[in-house]
């Protein structure tokens, strides 16, 4: 059965445009390339803006794709090439190019190295850090995907580079641990599976990582594509579903 391996989608933001790209090709993140055609750009009073457009395309499964949820767990503390990172040429370089694509999507702020355990990362500040955040750190997520494509073409020894704004992710890894304790106390209380509405990646493994070892209790992502659901599932119950996929 054939299927299409390439095609070209618009949308109001470069993320939006690539999930319509996903939709009709029914592929995941992992499995495509993408290239972007156009950033977009917002018109004045929300007039005149230019729709983002992007290409993607359908590549071969390979290590690299298969592990890339993976790629963005927090790495050990004594990883010494993800702190070389940190400080080094490749994060000077990111910096530059983050910097542009804020500059050609219309926002003022200011671009800092951060602070963290996860290697390299890049703290965006800038008055527009809702719209640039997006709903749940959508718009973030998009950012950092595009911008980790730019610098992986152009460093080949680039690691991830991890993307925060007004320290939004750690308020909201806070809040994503917090209300999984709360759905786990409901399952423990309750002995029936608690499904969570639809999650990135990301916002996935902070909910697997919160309940690990957490008694009684496991999780497991399901459905399809970049944003599935997290069950919370009394041990009892028979497993479904992806596990242990993110």
């Amino acid at each position: 059965m054939s299927r299409t391996d390439s095609i070209e989608a618009e949308g109001g933001t470069l993320e939006e445009a690539v999930a319509s790209a996903l939709r009709d090709l029914a592929a995941d993140s992992s499995e495509v390339e993408v290239e972007i055609l156009a950033p977009g750009s917002r018109g004045l009073f929300g007039l005149g803006g230019r729709p983002a457009r992007v290409r993607v395309s359908r590549r071969v499964p390979s290590a690299a794709g298969v592990a890339s949820e993976a790629a963005a767990l927090p790495q050990e503390k004594g990883d010494g090439r993800a702190r070389r990172a940190a400080d080094g040429p490749a994060l000077g370089h990111a910096r530059r190019v983050l910097a542009e694509l804020l500059q050609r999507m219309g926002f003022e702020g200011s671009v800092e190295n951060g602070e963290s355990e996860d290697g390299a990362l890049l703290e965006i500040h800038a008055a527009q850090s809702s719209v640039i955040i997006g709903k749940h750190g959508q718009t973030l997520d998009a950012l950092e995907y595009v911008l980790n494509l730019i610098v992986s073409r152009e460093e080949e020894s680039a690691v991830r580079i991890h993307l925060d704004c007004e320290h939004y992710r750690v308020k909201r890894r806070r809040s994503l641990e917090e209300m999984a304790q709360r759905m786990a106390e409901q399952v423990k209380k309750r002995g029936r599976p608690v499904t969570l509405d639809p999650l990135s990646p990301r916002d996935r493994r902070t909910i697997h990582l919160a309940l690990q070892n957490e008694r009684g209790l496991t999780t497991r992502s399901t459905g399809e594509g970049f944003y599935r659901q997290v069950m919370i599932v009394p041990s009892g119950e028979p497993k479904r579903g992806r596990s242990p996929e993110y």
